[in-house]
């Protein structure tokens, strides 16, 4: 485990010390333990209640870490309804981003009328030369016969 989130179960720790009885005992024993198990004895992490929660100096993983135990174990079935909601909207906002980034049907109608040529200039495909000369494949008995000409 890195050490980031090693620090981040001692904030969240000190933090939950902090909860209620009645908030404290909704979270499971051995969640709990696991918070303390992991947690970084050597860094000191203490809470300044002159200042609010909100603008608590406390690391992003802390803060990730009490939301899902608040979403988990401490919000009434109203509340967590609403959260689940809420992160249901957010994933499909994501996936509509991503669906429309990448989507599989559009992903080559935007270059199949273009060419980049150096310096990324686009040009028309239907102005570039496509045409190949085709080369003549000699067999083998005709490449014999070429090389001891030459040799001659």
């Amino acid at each position: 485990m890195t050490e980031v989130y090693r620090n981040a179960f001692k904030e969240v720790k000190v933090i939950l010390e902090y909860l209620d009885d009645e908030s404290y005992y909704k979270i499971p024993q051995d969640v709990i333990e696991a918070i303390s198990e992991n947690q970084n004895e050597e860094y000191d992490f203490y809470i300044d209640e002159s200042i609010p929660f909100a603008e608590q100096n406390i690391l992003s993983e802390t803060r990730a870490i009490l939301f899902n135990i608040y979403r988990d174990y401490i919000a009434d079935d109203d509340k967590k309804k609403i959260i689940q909601e809420a992160q249901h909207k957010k994933m499909i906002e994501i996936e509509n981003k991503k669906r429309e980034k990448y989507n599989p049907d559009n992903i080559f109608k935007k270059n199949e009328n273009t060419v980049v040529k150096n310096n990324d200039v686009k040009e028309n495909v239907a102005s570039v030369n496509t045409n190949i000369i085709p080369q003549k494949k000699e067999s083998w008995l005709q490449k014999l016969f070429t090389k001891i000409k030459n040799f001659f």
